[in-house]
């Protein structure tokens, strides 16, 4: 059973709750439980608890983390707490305690358990508590967002939702504003519609030999190497075809995705401004992201569909493939790929997964690059900050 409809027919919270959970959590990334707990509508404990009763493991609360013996820290490397988001806790007759995110990740139980010369007994414990903990004794950087949930819970008086009823709050009215390069690359991409190919090629039209390893390399090469945004789509058109036969990238700002580019559309290459755009809240190929982390399979049969495929000026896909990317804890990229009226997509969802991951990094990279070689020396004898 998934978490939200736990929730729900456990009555702890509403189903109305859970839908906006839900979108909150398209739009923001992360695991459900984050969502519930920065809205206010349920407590660290309730959380901890039924994760626990789900995945049939016990629920390690916060006072358990307060003072890990530096013998038990040890067992574990730094590399593989990063790796599997599992922290241990406790050692007792060759069995390490660790809570984790996932308890049920059997790979990632064995690999610890090679590591640590122990058997190990997994406990869950929420996301934002395991990455506090990974901070803490593991020296592993976590996100603002995760900062702000764990400063919520701990200022929260015992028995009440984190942060209080008061505290309760929409979805799309965190704190958390969108990464600024989003809105920039978005105005980078504007202009006239740009043939593929017109820029600097950076694939090649043969795939290398070696597998999905090496064309994995060779996306990742010609990514760091793209010097404007037709580079990129280039690159990433020409990737996505090895599992669609029809795609297209949009990029997200706020609540509105927008079309960037396409192949097999009527908007192939980098499309003109405001040629196609969606709003994430309540388009219904949105609505098939929700408590997803993506989605392959034949449409539903919702009229509303036939207004998207209009304005990408095609027909309906037979079998549909969508992937989010997130970077910052925002949803800034958007992967449509589909098999044509009547054909499949490959089913290796994981290359294409991590595909649109690297295209949410490589698009923050080309903003950073355009502002490294925007950087001047300031005028001899002036201040560099006036007001300073």
């Amino acid at each position: 059973m998934r978490l939200g409809e736990f929730f729900v027919r456990k009555g702890i919270i509403t189903p109305t709750q859970l839908d906006e959970a839900l979108r909150g959590q398209l739009i923001f990334g992360g695991h459900l439980g984050t969502l519930l707990l920065e809205m206010g509508y349920i407590e660290e404990s309730v959380l901890g608890r039924s994760l626990g009763e789900i995945f049939g493991v016990g629920y390690a609360p916060p006072h358990l983390f307060q003072s890990i013996p530096r013998n038990v820290v040890e067992r574990l490397p730094r590399r593989l707490v990063e790796k599997h988001h599992a922290v241990p806790f406790d050692l007792r007759d060759r069995t390490l305690d660790v809570a984790m995110i996932d308890p049920r990740n059997l790979p990632a139980l064995d690999e610890l358990s090679f590591a640590a010369g122990a058997r190990i007994n997994p406990w869950v414990a929420p996301e934002a508590r395991v990455f506090q903990v990974m901070e803490r004794y593991y020296d592993i950087p976590r996100r603002q967002r995760y900062i702000s949930v764990c400063q919520d819970l701990d200022g929260a008086a015992p028995g009440a939702a984190a942060g209080g009823a008061a505290r309760a709050r929409s979805a799309y009215a965190t704190g958390y504003a969108p990464p600024p390069h989003v809105a920039a690359l978005a105005l980078a991409a504007s202009g006239e519609p740009t043939p593929l190919g017109a820029g600097k090629a950076v694939v090649p039209a043969a795939p290398p030999r070696g597998g999905a390893v090496n064309l994995q390399e060779s996306l990742s090469e010609a990514l760091c190497n793209a010097g404007s945004m037709t580079d990129m789509a280039t690159a990433a058109l020409a990737h996505a075809a090895r599992a669609t036969t029809r795609a297209a990238f949009f990029l997200v700002h706020a609540t509105t995705a927008t079309l960037w580019c396409a192949r097999g559309t009527g908007h192939d290459g980098v499309s003109r401004p405001q040629a196609v755009t969606l709003s994430v809240t309540t388009d219904p190929l949105f609505e098939l992201l929700l408590g997803r982390d993506h989605f392959c399979g034949p449409l539903p049969r919702d009229p509303r569909l036939d207004a998207f495929y209009a304005a990408m000026k095609m027909e309906r896909g037979a079998e549909v493939l969508l992937v989010p990317g997130y970077l910052d804890d925002r949803l800034v990229v958007l992967l449509y790929g589909d098999g044509g009226p009547f054909g499949e997509v490959d089913k290796d969802i994981d290359d294409m997964r991590l595909l649109v991951g690297k295209m949410a990094l490589a698009v923050h990279l080309l903003l950073l690059k355009k502002k490294l070689r925007a950087l001047e020396i300031p005028p001899m004898g002036g201040r560099v900050n006036e007001a300073a």
